[in-house]
């Protein structure tokens, strides 16, 4: 399981108010006919109803350097493929939202509640 399986019970009970809206996925395939290798989101987000496709990676290992440097790989290949950060809006094939434990504190449950209702409201 991956390092963001503490994140996902978290992530779910947040999204619960919007089960009826969104469709939500743990480390679903994701695939584009430009490389057509499946990359495996941490989550992803479906809203039918906007057509918003959000995908969201919560980096877990920063510290480690392996990690980061694949984390680093996947973000230029998210990029490469229509998918940019939320705080540029979002591109033309989905809305990119990462978050990461805090060395210190860990996992910020109050800052992923704020990243879902600014980023998944209607």
């Amino acid at each position: 399981m991956s390092q963001s399986s503490s994140a996902a019970g978290h992530f779910f009970a947040l999204c619960a108010v919007g089960r009826d809206r969104f469709r939500n996925a743990y480390e679903k395939p994701l695939r584009f006919a430009a490389d057509p290798a499946p990359r495996y989101p941490d989550f992803t987000i479906d809203d039918p109803a906007t057509g918003v496709m959000v995908y969201w990676e919560h980096c877990g290992m920063l510290a480690d350097d392996g990690y980061r440097e694949r984390w680093e790989a996947k973000q230029k290949w998210y990029r490469a493929n229509g998918v940019l950060p939320a705080e540029e809006g979002g591109g033309p094939n989905g809305t990119l939202v990462v978050t990461a434990d805090d060395p210190k504190t860990g996992f910020d449950s109050t800052r992923v509640a704020v990243i879902v209702r600014r980023v998944l409201q209607p």
